[in-house]
């Protein structure tokens, strides 16, 4: 119980809150990413500029922009505002202490990255 209060009371320290409007490119594929994503209200869609492929679509609750973080490398999907979205960032230097720290946290954030680096890349 305590373990999971001083995580979240890590979490949130960390945070930074954005507000952004529909049609709004929060993260551009081949850039470089220093942070990651979490959606408390709103709409994002995650898709290829390349190929024009739509990967999904996702909405409070969820997270985006771990992959970069995670395999240090550039962004593997352009994400971009469908509504107007509440949004909080976790820089990578704040990310990196959490996963030291909250291996269940790391595991989770480390599989969805798996996940989703690999259904974006199937032939």
């Amino acid at each position: 119980q305590g373990g999971t209060r001083h995580f979240f009371e890590e979490i949130v320290m960390a945070l930074k809150p954005e507000i952004l409007p529909p049609n709004e490119y929060i993260i551009r594929e081949g850039n470089w990413g220093h942070e990651m994503y979490f959606i408390k209200r709103g709409l994002v869609q995650a898709f290829s500029e390349k190929t024009g492929i739509i990967y999904r679509n996702m909405g409070a609750g969820t997270f985006f922009g771990e992959i970069a973080l995670v395999y240090e490398q550039r962004r593997t999907a352009s994400i971009i505002t469908l509504t107007y979205c509440e949004l909080f960032i976790l820089e990578k230097d704040d990310l990196k202490k959490v996963l030291e720290n909250y291996p269940d946290f790391a595991a989770n954030v480390k599989k969805t990255a798996k996940e989703r680096y690999e259904n974006e890349h199937k032939e």
